[in-house]
């Protein structure tokens, strides 16, 4: 860690000397990932607070789609290195906020060239939803590499839940819940199973995805 730290301070005295702005996330971001390893959390915070900034502000500048949508490729680490911060802190509710800050950006992303350079998505707190979800139950996730999170508000309060799905098996799932539909709607010829064996029954596939997805939130809604 201190020859990685040494790395990103080098990276930001030559960044900052060429004042090349578009690259200063890289080094924010790798400084607030060593802090967080060494158990510096406060200073993770603010390297990340910072990482966003700089997404932020880097992003109002470009106006070509192509280069919107690489730099926010690759960027998303730093909502969630901010995101993780904040559920170590116990803040439910800060990583409600950067959530939805990520998926603000991923919004204006995929408007691509049909947003201005200086589009903004007015995002609402998680206060805000308590407070018009007195009679209604809604129920908020966000994936992670390796779990979702997901925050279910219901009567005016929220429970968080973390479930152990990574990326993968997420991506997995749904693939073969898709698959199977599909197979289900189109009549599968002998020689499509024996290049593709048997497709994966589609009722299977259901169960997989609501006992790993929406039993454990089910449980937190059953009474509503």
């Amino acid at each position: 860690y201190p020859e990685a730290l040494e790395a990103f301070q080098n990276a930001a005295e030559l960044s900052k000397a060429s004042q090349t702005s578009a690259t200063w996330w890289k080094w924010q971001l790798g400084l607030a990932k060593v802090a967080m390893a060494q158990g510096n959390r406060e200073t993770a915070r603010k390297e990340v607070e910072t990482c966003l900034q700089s997404i932020e502000s880097q992003r109002a500048d470009l106006r070509d789609f192509q280069h919107r949508r690489t730099l926010n490729d690759n960027k998303y680490e730093a909502y969630h290195v901010a995101i993780q911060l904040a559920l170590e802190d116990g803040d439910m509710v800060k990583a409600f906020d950067v959530a939805e800050q990520s998926r603000a950006r991923a919004f204006l992303d995929e408007l691509g060239s049909h947003a201005p350079a200086d589009a903004q998505v007015k995002r609402g707190s998680l206060t805000t939803l308590e407070n018009n979800c007195k009679d209604i139950a809604v129920v908020v996730f966000y994936e992670l590499s390796d779990r979702v999170l997901c925050w279910i508000i219901s009567e005016g309060h929220t429970s968080f839940l973390s479930l152990p799905v990574t990326e993968d098996d997420l991506s997995r799932m749904v693939t073969h819940f898709r698959a199977a539909i599909s197979s289900n709607l189109q009549r599968v010829t002998p020689a499509q199973l024996i290049l593709f064996g048997k497709p994966p029954d589609e009722k299977e596939c259901a169960k997989d995805l609501y006992s790993k997805l929406w039993a454990p939130i089910e449980q937190k809604i059953k009474d509503f």
